[in-house]
């Protein structure tokens, strides 16, 4: 017999999660809000944003068209459809392009999240059902809400350096046949159908595409012709964040790198981030965002 004891964390009750234009505390929040942290999307070596949420926050569902590099997943919350994004408090179009009344949309805010470098994400709140509503009908499908990092006010310099290097392979994928496979299944094929399989193939010539050598009878493999095995992908970055009584700063630049299985496709993409934040005098304060790729 075992015996299984859930022992509560009341830890977890005290962390801050962003809800609306506001902050609660998780003890607090009645709505269906959840959340995930920095340090848990950068457990996962993904080049998009996307793919970093993908089975780390329940009732999202991810779907990939795709696994082009740099390739992102589409994101719904409860199979409603395309969420809202909003990044450092700017919500951002459902689609990118034209309305059909011909109004530009803009870049769209899962194409801006996916282009976010992950090591400048301090932490995503995903607001379900009513808790989204301050957003209105635009909210409709739930709103994704990305907080990027900013140095703490009276905290001294940090520069911080992390990275990873792999090697991609399939994991599971049905390999074509040889051409020998695909006469004997020819030949088995007729004789099934009740004809005469030396009609099609004589035993001599089935000899020949099963030894190989002969020019005319021999195979090649696709597979490997068109795929690599051990495709390298690599992530660097480097940040610098601190502050004084008045001020705060962040700066930061990463490099991702990503070839694919098949080949004649890569993907690169280099990320400058900076948040600055100054106190002017009591009762008024400055900031800027730039961020670049």
């Amino acid at each position: 017999m075992l015996n299984v004891r859930l022992e509560e964390i009341q830890s977890t009750l005290n962390d801050v999660v962003v809800v609306g234009y506001g902050t609660q505390k998780k003890a607090t929040i009645t709505g269906a809000v959840s959340s995930i942290k920095s340090e848990d999307l950068m457990r996962t070596p993904a080049v998009a944003a996307t793919s970093a949420l993908v089975g780390k926050v329940p009732g999202i569902t991810a779907r990939s068209t795709d696994n082009r590099p740099g390739n992102g997943t589409s994101i719904q919350i409860r199979n409603l459809g395309a969420p809202l994004y909003v990044i450092d408090g700017v919500p951002y179009s459902t689609s990118e392009g034209a309305t059909s009344f011909g109004f530009n949309t803009g870049i769209s805010g899962q194409n801006l999240f996916n282009q976010l470098g992950l090591e400048d994400i301090e932490s995503i709140s995903i607001l379900k059902d009513a808790s989204a509503a301050v957003y209105g009908l635009r909210a409709s499908n739930g709103v994704v809400l990305v907080t990027t990092k900013k140095g703490r006010r009276g905290e001294t310099s940090n520069f911080n350096v992390s990275g990873y290097y792999g090697l991609q392979n399939f994991t599971r994928f049905n390999k074509p046949g040889s051409a020998a496979q695909y006469v004997r299944g020819r030949l088995e094929s007729e004789q099934n159908l009740g004809r005469s399989p030396s009609l099609l193939y004589t035993k001599e010539q089935l000899a020949k595409w099963e030894a190989g050598t002969e020019k005319g009878y021999k195979s090649y493999n696709y597979f490997d012709m068109v795929t690599r095995p051990n495709v390298p992908q690599y992530y660097i970055s480097a940040n610098a964040s601190g502050g004084s009584q008045k001020s705060n700063y962040y700066f930061s630049i990463s490099h991702v790198d990503q070839d694919a299985i098949i080949k004649d496709y890569t993907f690169d993409r280099t990320n400058i981030q900076a948040n600055l934040n100054a106190t002017v005098f009591k009762g008024m304060q400055i900031g800027a965002q730039i961020s670049g790729r």
